[in-house]
């Protein structure tokens, strides 16, 4: 049922008002990537939130992203421990990709604030497609990973 609701969630973001979906891969006709500078926002989202004295505090990270940083570094660590997806990786021309963080900040915005894709991307700066690519994965990993404990009916220990 889940994927089916993630299924769903990124099909509706990805059609364009008239019904057709956005054109992927190599085409004759597609636009060339936007230079997003990733890296150095990436860096940025870093000192942001996620160093030892951010420029934002432990309550403007709650507040943003509705979760402890704590509880964001445990999330982000078993994601990164169990999907290579969430890695730093190079890309064809030998850049290196997405910081892994990036990755989670912009499914989480996405999820918090219900945003369309392209919102995300002046925060991230992720495509629309990619910021998709790491809901859906964002959403199955978190049920794999915590789907057998916290997504279950209680037992009667957890209601008394």
């Amino acid at each position: 049922m889940e994927q089916s609701f993630v299924n769903q969630v990124v099909m509706a973001e990805a059609q364009h008002d008239d019904g057709s979906t956005r054109p992927s891969g190599s085409c004759r006709d597609k636009k060339l990537n936007k230079p997003r500078q990733r890296l150095s926002r990436g860096h940025n989202l870093i000192e942001d939130y996620l160093v030892e004295r951010p420029i934002f505090d432990a309550q403007d990270f709650r507040r943003r992203y509705r979760m402890s940083r704590d509880r964001f570094n445990i999330i982000m660590s078993d994601l990164c421990n169990h999907d290579l997806s969430w890695h730093e990786i190079e890309d064809t021309t030998g850049l290196l990709g997405l910081l892994p963080q990036q990755k989670m900040i912009g499914a989480l915005r996405k999820l918090v604030y219900g945003s369309a894709a392209y919102q995300c991307t002046e925060i991230t700066r992720m495509g629309e497609s990619t910021t998709l690519e790491c809901l859906k994965e964002f959403f199955s990993q978190v049920v794999h990973l915590y789907g057998p404990r916290y997504l279950r009916s209680p037992t009667p220990a957890d209601l008394t």
